[in-house]
């Protein structure tokens, strides 16, 4: 089990950045790139700063964003310096299957954090 705190859109990045510092035991934040709620919003990019901000401070953090994340968003979001996806509509409603979509996620995300992409045999 592992320790994590998350935000919403308006709440300051600061606020994560004294609790993941006065409490080293957290390993994740996530950040939400909508309003929680409901599925199929739009991704927000202004969430990004924070995203970046977290990256900055704690480079070995694991940062999770979470809202409106598709093939067309996930790579800003990597390349802000999350490295951890939530995503549901994009690929749930994907004309191609959830697989093929988890695929093109995964793709974006390795190319942005840098990372060879890799053969496995955990199927999807």
């Amino acid at each position: 089990m592992r320790a994590g705190l998350c935000i919403k859109p308006g709440t300051a990045v600061e606020s994560l950045v004294e609790t993941i510092t006065e409490n080293p035991g957290i390993t994740l934040a996530l950040i939400m790139t909508v309003e929680p709620g409901f599925g199929g919003q739009r991704f927000m990019s202004a969430m990004m700063p924070k995203v970046r901000e977290l990256r900055r401070k704690f480079p070995s953090l694991d940062i999770q964003v979470d809202g409106g994340l598709d093939t067309a968003t996930v790579l800003e979001a990597a390349e802000a310096g999350a490295n951890v996806i939530v995503a549901g509509t994009s690929i749930f409603k994907a004309k191609d299957g959830p697989a093929a979509a988890i695929s093109q996620l995964r793709a974006s995300v390795n190319k942005a954090l840098g990372l060879v992409e890799r053969v496995t045999d955990i199927p999807l």
